[in-house]
């Protein structure tokens, strides 16, 4: 993350450089044409060249328009086919489940509306009638504190604000001291060992960077949380964006003993394993 912060910095400055640059030989340009024309010709000049750029501007935004019509052609089908699917209440497999859904065995039995719904990926969220107004405001403030922390540790190394604030209680013995007891050998290799795992593990840190070091970012945070507040919570959510089968499918699968269903390691799809087969393979 960081590497691509920097990244970024040092490509906005590069274009600002030759921004500048270009704006220095253009008025270069402009100061040489004044001193080598008369004033009519002169505006003939200036009115070519702004033409030419008006043309030149037109034809890149028709290329830039193209691109994007047909870059979203292919969404705008699935979005017709998915309110079509809404309107008529019953499922309609708009897309090659075949790839999206793996059956094991093959013979599996699995609905039109269960493959409909697998087929949405992963990343793929149902509406709920209510909004959790706890749930939205954790969300929040666990957004805002990471860009506190962004901001915070912005020129410096993220390895380096990890060990400083991450490991706040840093007090893992380097060794384990010699017994006077009369402890076993035994022990103390499991003591010996144990400090060490506990050393590997992760250290999760609460530490939130104070306000007011970055106000633009203040503004923003409290902007949120005063339109966050101003939220009608209790306020029921007309629209689904499943159709009546396809929310009794993801009620059958969720409450389904018989099926147990993955994603797969590579592709996007879910795999729907029956679950004696799903059970001896991971014994085997």
């Amino acid at each position: 993350m960081s590497c691509s912060y920097r990244l970024m910095r040092l490509t906005i400055l590069s274009m600002q450089r030759i921004n500048d640059n270009l704006t220095v030989a253009m008025s270069n340009s402009h100061d040489i044409l004044k001193e080598q024309c008369d004033a009519l010709l002169y505006s003939w000049v200036t009115h070519l060249i702004h033409r030419l750029n008006r043309q030149l501007y037109e034809r890149l935004c028709r290329v830039k328009n193209d691109k994007i019509n047909h870059l979203s052609a292919t969404q705008s089908i699935t979005t017709t086919n998915e309110f079509d699917v809404a309107v008529n209440g019953h499922a309609q497999v708009a897309t090659n489940t075949d790839k999206l859904v793996v059956n094991i065995p093959e013979d599996l039995p699995l609905g039109d509306d269960e493959r409909s719904l697998l087929a949405k990926s992963v990343n793929f969220i149902p509406t709920t009638p209510f909004t959790d107004e706890f749930q939205v405001k954790e969300d929040n403030e666990k957004f805002f504190r990471h860009l506190l922390l962004k901001a915070h540790f912005h020129e410096t190394n993220e390895n380096t604000h990890v060990e400083d604030h991450n490991n706040e209680h840093d007090d893992t013995i380097d060794g384990v001291t010699s017994n006077n007891d009369g402890t076993s050998a035994n022990h103390q290799q499991n003591t010996m060992t144990e400090s060490f795992l506990e050393r590997l593990k992760p250290k999760q840190s609460k530490w939130t960077p104070p306000p007011g070091k970055f106000t633009a970012v203040d503004h923003y945070i409290d902007k949120c949380r005063r339109e966050v507040n101003q939220m009608d919570f209790n306020r029921r959510l007309t629209k689904h964006n499943l159709s009546y089968n396809e929310q009794q499918a993801l009620r059958k699968l969720r409450n389904g003993r018989d099926v147990v269903i993955r994603q797969a390691d590579k592709g996007g799809a879910f795999v729907v394993w029956r679950r004696d087969l799903y059970i001896a393979e991971a014994n085997r």
